[in-house]
């Protein structure tokens, strides 16, 4: 009883605590937020890239030009000024949805309204009666972009003309699980008016969504208007045609679970949360700003906007273009743009991965858990000094991730949780604990010595956790979608599925010699040569994979009778240099390993999925084995993590165990391997065209599908036949 009513405090606390970040209170979420900023401007770093300019509408210009709106052959003049000074986009973060009031055209059917029709206007270019077509002409003669405002259903429109948006342009495509719910929504749109949106080279949102505390964090790159159409923001916009790119990517989860996954412009990924909004990496300095006016005097270098981007918008605190970010409460807002733009550019784009809060949430409980043990179980100083390092920590590794990774891992609300638990348990044992060990002393202070009574309360015990170098081969296995599965049988039927196929893989690799480090749902993690040293323990790994896959060969017809799913296992294999030993607390540790050779023998287990292959092992695995095995390579690969290439094999079978036709077939791909590597692409397709002829091979096929890629688009002159695997 003693320990167990501040265990339970401590874990209630704990439950409370992960439920309100789950639900997020108004005050924990406003609290984090704020917290948070605090890293955000603590690493801000200058401006990264030189290709963003801002053409600033300033109140020097005002006083110049008048009152805003200009007459738009003042903006005709400014976009001459612009592309004869090299500017690669023009970008305004302005609306036209009205006529120019001042052009001669419209003043003279205002006039006619009131006098009749005998009213004319002479003396005047013909070019020059309707200055929008003056601005017009200017927007085509390179890549611009116009402004158009996407109201919410909850929110009011302003009362303004609305523009002709049926020159809408769609510059998306769409992949995976598309449902755009989850975008942010529009019911109505003020686009610019037809004479500018036929000319202009797109139209783009000006559109920013504050968070609750009235604060731009980050800003949507697409919201959806209607059924068949979905609008870039101008940054967006910006960076398809300062990349040339026709269509950009709306990249959804596969699963249709987690929305957006990232917005992808040709090769290149740009990250974004499951809403298709950009999480915004503010810098400490501004951009390269010039006035309108030292443009139009002439006052500029001739270089200031050669391929760049530039963003036409305001400063002027009355035209109201100002927004609060948390660098400065009145940030203008065409830089929120350019910021979006300069974070794409420099590729430091914030960002928070799928599966963070549950990653979160589970440090939250875990080191809660074990921070309630310790306040348990050791001197209330040394639990006050572990939490003070473990806040210190957390609060350490999410500022390293935010200002070297740009992951966002915000800590604040784990170390208050952490920190009500710790002052929770404090609590209930100074009332409960410290008592009893007054009455410990009363008991046994005649019985025992002072200084033994005191190393028996200081000194419950202790671990060693010192790790060892060793020589390995790791084993990853994983089966082939497990999710698909898991989601179509109820719980009891699951775990007795996983049963079946867990037992007999597990006695093979046990029989085999290995170590069954340990299990993650389908998932299988196994060394041999740790925790006793083994010769052949590349050899035993690999015979242990091949003996998994012909038992589950046995096994799979009975499964799919008794469940209804046929069972295929990837696995993946390497052998290398590891660190071994217990890892862990004081009070939870396990026998593990770590080190590069562990994670990329993790990474070939998925490294199988593009190949069609089972079995992936390293080349440091294919050099231990020697002849006792049927192997292939397969390819240079780039896993995911690395950027340098490595080779990778497939493990067939024990030697001398594959059919004539598998032979041929495996002869075939590894002379097209060779002939592709040197560019010798259609030569290549014909040597696996006879292999593909005896029997299917899925490497052959995948390798047959890349090389008719090469042909249509070739790699670049730095490629040597590598193949990057960016899936996990």
């Amino acid at each position: 009883m003693k320990k167990r009513l501040p265990l339970i405090v401590g874990i209630l606390l704990l439950l409370a605590g992960a439920f309100c970040y789950i639900y997020e209170p108004a005050i924990l979420s406003d609290l984090s937020r704020r917290a948070f900023d605090i890293y955000l401007k603590k690493q801000a770093k200058p401006v990264q890239s030189d290709a963003v300019a801002i053409v600033d509408i300033d109140d020097a210009s005002m006083e110049a030009y008048g009152q805003w709106p200009w007459p738009r052959y003042r903006l005709a003049e400014l976009m001459e000024q612009l592309w004869a000074r090299g500017a690669a986009v023009v970008v305004f973060d302005v609306i036209f949805v009205e006529p120019d009031r001042t052009s001669p055209e419209e003043l003279k059917k205002e006039w006619q309204s009131i006098w009749g029709d005998g009213v004319s206007i002479r003396g005047i270019e013909p070019e020059w009666s309707d200055y929008d077509l003056l601005f017009a002409e200017t927007l085509s003669v390179s890549n611009s972009v116009l402004g158009c405002f996407l109201h919410g259903s909850d929110e009011p429109v302003a009362q303004l003309a609305e523009g002709d948006e049926s020159y809408f342009r769609g510059v998306f495509f769409e992949k995976g699980m598309p449902d755009r719910n989850w975008l942010p929504q529009a019911d109505n749109v003020q686009a610019p008016i037809t004479a500018l949106a036929k000319r202009a080279t797109g139209q783009a949102f000006i559109n920013t969504i504050p968070d609750p505390d009235n604060i731009i964090r980050s800003t949507p790159l697409v919201l959806a208007y209607g059924p068949n159409r979905i609008y870039p923001s101008l940054s967006m916009e910006a960076i398809r045609l300062y990349a040339q790119a026709k269509k950009v990517g709306i990249i959804y989860d596969d699963e249709g679970a987690d929305g957006v996954q990232y917005i992808q412009v040709f090769d290149g990924k740009i990250p974004t949360d499951g809403h298709g909004r950009l999480s915004l990496n503010y810098r400490s300095t501004r951009f390269p700003s010039f006035s309108v006016r030292d443009i139009l005097e002439g006052h500029i270098p001739d270089d200031a906007f050669y391929d760049r981007i530039v963003f036409v918008g305001t400063s002027a605190a009355g035209l109201q273009d100002v927004v609060p970010t948390l660098l400065d409460p009145e940030f203008p807002g065409v830089e929120v743009h350019a910021t979006a733009v300069d974070n794409m550019l420099a590729g430091d784009i914030l960002r928070e991965p799928v599966g963070m809060i549950l990653w979160n949430l589970l440090g939250m409980v875990i080191g809660g858990i074990v921070l309630t043990l310790l306040v348990v179980y050791a001197p209330s100083l040394v639990s006050f000094l572990i939490l003070m390092i473990a806040e210190t920590g957390a609060a350490g590794l999410s500022y390293w991730l935010l200002k070297h990774k740009s992951l966002i891992a915000n800590p604040v609300e784990t170390m208050v949780v952490w920190s009500l638990v710790f002052l929770g348990v404090i609590a209930v044992k100074y009332w409960q604990e410290e008592r009893g060990r007054q009455r410990m002393r009363g008991m046994f202070g005649t019985m025992v010595s002072k200084d033994v009574l005191k190393y028996l309360e200081d000194n419950p015990g202790s671990f060693s956790l010192k790790g060892e170098r060793a020589e390995a081969t790791m084993f990853f296995s994983d089966v082939a979608g497990f999710t698909t599965i898991s989601e179509s049988l109820p719980p009891e039927k699951l775990a007795d599925l996983l049963n079946r196929y867990l037992s007999p893989m597990t006695q093979i690799i046990m029989d085999r010699g290995g170590y069954v480090d340990k299990y993650e749902g389908d998932a299988i993690m196994a060394e041999w040569g740790v925790p006793f040293p083994m010769e052949n323990h590349a050899v035993e790994a690999c015979l242990a994979a091949l003996e998994q896959q012909e038992k589950l060969a046995e096994l799979r017809d009975e499964l799919k009778v008794e469940y209804g799913h046929e069972l295929y296992v990837r696995m993946g294999i390497n052998s290398g240099t590891v660190t071994a030993g217990n890892m862990g607390s004081e009070n939870r540790f396990s026998y593990t390993v770590m080190g590069d050779a562990v994670n990329q023998a993790a990474r070939f287990e998925s490294g199988n999925k593009p190949y069609g292959t089972a079995i992936m092992i390293g080349e440091t695995t294919r050099e231990a084995i020697g002849d006792a095995f049927e192997v292939r390579l397969l390819d240079l690969l780039v896993v995911k993590g690395k950027t340098k290439p490595i080779r990778v094999y497939e493990l067939l079978a024990r030697k001398g165990e594959l059919r004539e036709d598998k032979t041929f077939a495996i002869e075939c791909y590894g002379e097209a391997l060779s002939l592709h590597w040197k560019r010798q692409f259609e030569e290549a397709l014909d040597i696996l065209a006879k292999g593909l002829e005896r029997i299917d091979d899925p490497p052959s096929i995948m390798l047959k599908r890349r090389i008719e890629g090469y042909i249509e688009q070739p790699p670049d002159e730095h490629w040597q036949g590598e193949f990057v695997n960016t899936s996990k």
